[in-house]
């Protein structure tokens, strides 16, 4: 083995060309006899997977911790406002899917979104729409009429908007009738 004179080093040593100041990798993570290089990536990867770090981010190996929620919501009453969901800060809406269940009547649905608890204020509703809040500011999200049996997504919406908050947000829903009924699905990250 040839030898080269470290004439740009710290010291004086001879050493091999082969050799680095590095930590030798090959030492430390030793592949194991036996095995073809498919089998070590596979190896890697089932280690990657089952790392507790690491755990969020695989949803190919079907091993996902990332605390999905999911809640359902039936009015009872209609034109009454009910505090649905409160979001808090860290969570976020993955889909928002809003049904009229009703096989004869359509029904309008609001959605309304608020940093205050439904405690703190009074609302006047008229036809399934907040018209005055008073001492609490609500902010519209989505009001549309439902015809019979009609069903919508609002993820593309919401999936984006409520994430990476910082304190919580309150989820208020109005409907001129009994009849739909809202489902929510959320995530802790």
């Amino acid at each position: 083995m040839p030898i080269l004179k470290d004439k740009y080093g710290k010291g004086s040593l001879e050493r091999s060309k082969f050799l680095t100041r590095d930590i030798n990798k090959a030492k430390i993570n030793p592949v194991p006899t036996g095995i073809n290089a498919i089998q070590k990536k596979e190896l890697e990867k089932s280690n990657y997977r089952s790392s507790g770090i690491n755990r969020k981010e695989t949803a190919a190996g079907g091993v996902v911790e990332n605390q999905s929620q999911i809640k359902g919501f039936n009015f009872t009453a209609a034109n009454t406002v009910y505090q649905v969901f409160a979001l808090s800060a860290g969570d976020k809406i993955k889909n928002i899917v809003i049904n009229n269940n009703s096989a004869s009547a359509s029904t309008i649905v609001s959605l309304y979104w608020s940093t205050s608890s439904k405690q703190d204020g009074t609302f006047a509703v008229s036809s399934g729409v907040i018209s005055r809040a008073t001492n609490i500011t609500v902010y519209s999200l989505f009001s549309d009429i439902f015809p019979t049996q009609g069903t919508v997504s609002l993820g593309d919406t919401v999936g984006h908007i409520f994430e990476g908050l910082n304190k919580t947000i309150y989820l208020y829903a109005v409907a001129s009738t009994t009849d739909p009924s809202i489902t929510i699905g959320t995530s802790s990250e």
